[in-house]
């Protein structure tokens, strides 16, 4: 225990040399507990139900609405707050509807996007700047942060306000900022799916998934672990080469499968499936596959698996 103290003190001195570093890093962290908790997605059972599993994805599992019902309670009423939910699920398709509908699409514009960014605000106020500046979208993010953002310094905020969202709707921009406030309120209510389970072969929601979070945070990471048999460590590859630079493989290696050996013999039609990998952790626990002859599974990994995550 105490080896394993000095190794974890070792790892921090290396992240934060100083003392003015570290202690940076624990007013943030200390900060950043006190914030409200924010939404978790636990999805079950998807089974390639893409346009449902999608609908739960863009929704937060109702998250959005709960907020449209906290920022406008009785002000408004539930026909419109189901409306504006909608649109905010689904922006491009919504406006296209009203398009046809609206007779004066600059009044919409303008009374949605102060709407919008009332819920943004409400959306981000559970994170910390930080994490909601790396959520906007590169094209807005900066007027974004202005209209999300408390300015103290600025004695006339309603006519501050005002001014950017006239000149947005003037210049032609209205229709994409709306869409950009509605995909950056998705992103805040469902963030952070932290741990995705699939079973077998991976199907195209689960693929679905990993590129909706790409595309939502570019510094996003996947650490992957599977059954460490021939079809397992096809699968591995394949979601490396699917999400290059993305995936990390973990508890795969040589190491784990010996931990993780069962009694399941394993062909050598099915050896001869691991003649293409590719990666250099897969290729190395494939030889002791070769060797051993036995498939390994991550059951056996449980505890280890567990102490990695906290």
């Amino acid at each position: 225990m105490k080896e394993l103290e000095v190794r974890y003190l070792e790892r921090l001195s290396q992240l934060y040399p100083t003392i003015a570093m570290a202690s940076t890093e624990i007013i943030n962290l200390q900060a950043i507990l006190n914030l409200p908790k924010g939404t978790e997605h636990f999805l079950t059972d998807i089974h390639g139900e893409y346009e449902a599993f999608s609908h739960v994805l863009k929704n937060g599992s109702g998250a959005v609405r709960r907020k449209v019902d906290d920022v406008f309670g009785n002000t408004m009423s539930s026909k419109n707050k189901q409306a504006l939910a909608t649109l905010i699920y689904y922006p491009k398709e919504k406006m296209e509807r009203i398009k046809r509908e609206e007779d004066n699409m600059e009044d919409w514009y303008k009374i949605t996007l102060y709407r919008l960014i009332k819920i943004s605000k409400r959306a981000a106020s559970k994170y910390t700047r930080s994490k909601v500046r790396k959520s906007l979208p590169e094209d807005f993010a900066y007027v974004i942060e202005e209209l999300i953002t408390e300015k103290a310094d600025v004695t006339d905020k309603n006519s501050y306000y005002n001014s950017i969202v006239s000149t947005i709707i003037q210049i032609g921009r209205a229709e994409e900022f709306i869409i950009a406030l509605s995909e950056l309120i998705q992103r805040l209510s469902g963030y952070p799916i932290t741990l995705l389970c699939t079973s077998g072969q991976p199907r195209t929601a689960a693929y679905k998934l990993m590129e909706l979070l790409c595309e939502g945070c570019e510094k996003i990471s996947f650490w992957y672990a599977g059954d460490m048999d021939p079809e397992g460590l096809d699968i591995a590859q394949r979601i490396t080469l699917s999400f290059p630079g993305r995936v990390h493989i973990w508890r795969m290696s040589p190491k784990d499968y010996e931990k993780a050996l069962s009694q399941e013999q394993v062909s050598q039609r099915r050896i001869e499936m691991m003649k293409n990998l590719t990666h250099p952790v897969l290729k190395r626990t494939a030889e002791k596959i070769r060797e051993w002859k036995r498939a390994g599974y991550q059951e056996m990994l449980i505890r280890e698996m567990s102490q990695d995550m906290r």
